[in-house]
């Protein structure tokens, strides 16, 4: 009879969640819809690791984003961004199982927890790109630092729940604009709409995840201090670089 119990309580658990059963790779270009019960509803659709479009479910307010993405592991990621009032989104979403995990920041100062479910949509309302679109999405000014802030604080909170507490949920996190310079390797389609600075942050920024001493008073020392996790520790770091990092400097390097 216990043995009968424990399946079922462990089938009605497992039925809590759309299990997606997908992995970070395959979001990008999806649309999924992020239900946090009574209290708001959006669909996302992920253009790459650092933009998004979102509706939201009652209004049909939408906006392009630029956020910032950080890998938990292959099916988990912690994205954030913020909004043009202020308000901060950090959204841990787990893939596999569909459950979603965050807060949103008021600019007030108030803290929503927020837990959901995702589930994949199977039309994108992501409307076709126009050049006008392109430009503005580009030139949008993103407060960096406190979207990182934001996220090392979900982190922190998050990190006592059953979400993260996993033998590698801490492992391969990688902040910045840009991680994916150090997660996978780069296709030219990746970095083609980048300008010459836009690259060149991108490929120091993979020096300084591992603490690279940038000379002192440069513009890429003067950048870095400014981030909150940055932490100078090494003068030469290239021993520590991976295969995909030093392939994709080499690409980086060729568009700058």
């Amino acid at each position: 009879m216990k043995n009968a119990l424990l399946l079922l309580f462990v089938l009605i658990s497992s039925m809590a969640y759309a299990q997606l059963n997908m992995t970070t790779e395959n979001v990008y270009g999806k649309e999924f819809e992020y239900d946090f019960k009574d209290y708001l509803k959006i669909d996302l659709t992920f253009i790459s690791a650092t933009e998004l479009y979102w509706v939201e479910g009652i209004t049909g307010t939408d906006a392009k984003e630029k956020i910032n993405t950080i890998h938990i592991n292959d099916h988990t990621t912690l994205i954030g961004w913020a909004e043009k009032d202020k308000t901060v989104f950090s959204l841990y979403s787990d893939f596999s199982t569909g459950e979603v995990h965050g807060y949103q920041y008021k600019r007030n100062g108030r803290v929503k927890k927020l837990t959901g479910t995702i589930s994949l949509k199977t039309k994108t309302s992501l409307p076709e790109a126009t050049n006008e679109d392109l430009v503005s999405l580009k030139s949008t000014k993103v407060d960096s630092d406190l979207i990182t802030k934001t996220l090392a604080e979900t982190i922190k909170i998050v990190g006592d729940s059953k979400v993260i507490n996993s033998p590698t949920a801490n492992e391969g996190i990688v902040f910045g604009l840009y991680p994916e310079a150090s997660t996978r390797l780069l296709a030219l389609s990746d970095i083609e709409s980048l300008d010459a600075q836009e690259l060149k942050i991108m490929r120091n920024e993979i020096f300084a995840r591992y603490g690279h001493d940038f000379i002192d008073g440069g513009k890429m020392d003067m950048y870095f201090k400014n981030q909150s996790w940055y932490v100078s520790k090494n003068v030469d770091v290239t021993p520590l670089l991976s295969e995909i990092e030093k392939q994709n400097i080499t690409l980086i390097k060729s568009r700058e």
